[in-house]
C-alpha cells in the first residue's frame, strides 16, 4: 500500500514538473537551438551579408555602435543576432533575440521603440525608407525568441526567420 502510495505521488510531481515547462504563449519558450546568425545570413542575398554585419557577442567591432543604434544593451538579451543599417539613409534591421527570464517585454519595447525612432528619423527625409520603417515586424515568437525585421520583403524574411526558428527548436 505504501509502495502504491508513493508511485502515485511519484507520478503526479514529475506530471506536475512536466506541464509546468510549457505556458503555451508566445515568448515562454527555452529558444530554438538554431544558429541565429546562419539563419539570418541564409534569408539574405550576398549583398546584403556583405554590407551588415551580425552581432552575437560584445566582442563584436561593431558591437558598440550597434547597440547605441538599438537604444540599449544586451543585458536582457540571453543569445541574440543584430544586424542593423548603420548608414542614415537606411532603414534596415533584423534582430532575433532569446530574451533572459523575465524581460521579454523590456526587449519588446526596445525593438518598438527602434521602429518607432527610424519611423521618425525618415519620415520627412526618405520616403522608400520610411515606408520600410512603417513595415517593421516585431513578433514573439512560439520558440521563445523577439524579432524584430525592418527591410523589403518584412513579411517574407519573417516568415522565413520563423519557418527556421521552429525547425530548429
Amino acid at each position: 500500500m505504501k509502495k502504491t502510495f508513493v508511485l502515485i505521488l511519484v507520478f503526479l510531481f514529475t506530471m506536475g514538473l512536466f506541464s509546468g515547462c510549457s505556458s503555451g504563449q508566445p515568448g515562454q519558450g527555452g529558444g530554438s537551438t538554431r544558429d541565429y546568425a546562419e539563419l539570418i545570413r541564409s534569408l539574405r542575398s550576398e549583398e546584403e551579408n556583405q554590407v551588415y554585419p551580425i552581432i552575437t557577442s560584445p566582442e563584436d567591432s561593431e558591437y558598440e555602435i550597434t547597440f547605441a543604434t538599438l537604444g540599449g544593451t544586451d543585458e536582457n538579451m540571453e543569445r541574440y543576432a543584430v544586424s542593423l543599417g548603420l548608414m542614415i539613409t537606411q532603414a534596415y534591421g533584423v534582430v532575433i533575440v532569446l530574451p533572459k527570464e523575465g524581460t521579454r517585454q523590456e526587449v519588446v519595447d526596445q525593438l518598438n521603440n527602434y521602429v518607432e525612432l527610424q519611423k521618425n528619423a525618415f519620415e520627412n527625409y526618405l520616403a522608400d525608407q520610411y515606408q520600410i520603417a512603417k513595415a517593421a515586424i516585431v513578433k514573439e515568437m512560439e520558440t521563445g525568441e523577439v524579432v524584430l525585421v525592418m527591410s523589403r520583403n518584412a513579411e517574407a524574411v519573417m516568415q522565413g526567420i520563423e519557418d527556421g526558428l521552429a525547425g530548429g527548436a
